[in-house]
């Protein structure tokens, strides 16, 4: 696939995929007898996966760390179990945090609705 398809699919720009490239985050892009890239499913499914950890927002140094480590290979799963566990945590941490924030204006909410039920009876 050409990077226009892979742009479309994905829906992101070109210069994306290649300041992804410029920073490590792709690597090994094949190329066409023209010298196009020319991407393969394999990597579509990987640039799948570095926008999903960007949209949980786990930070581009360590996206870079993390696909450094791919690159060299199956000795790094450990590492990028660990890293992938960490982004989970804090992921958890979060979701916590917004029930707690929930649940405290779902009080404040009840408190306004009983104050004001209270003057519509007068």
């Amino acid at each position: 696939m050409n990077i226009s398809k892979i742009s479309q699919i994905l829906g992101i720009s070109y210069d994306t995929l290649r300041y992804y490239e410029k920073i490590g985050l792709i690597k090994n892009i094949n190329r066409d007898k023209s010298g196009n890239r020319d991407y393969s499913e394999q990597d579509l499914n990987w640039i799948r996966f570095l926008l999903r950890l960007k949209k949980i927002k786990m930070p581009i140094e360590k996206i870079k760390i993390y696909a450094d480590l791919r690159y060299i290979g199956d000795t790094t799963v450990k590492e990028r179990r660990i890293m992938l566990e960490e982004q989970k945590e804090k992921l958890i941490s979060q979701i916590d945090e917004i029930r707690e924030s929930i649940d405290y204006l779902n009080n404040k909410i009840e408190v306004y609705n009983n104050m004001e039920g209270k003057n519509n009876d007068k």
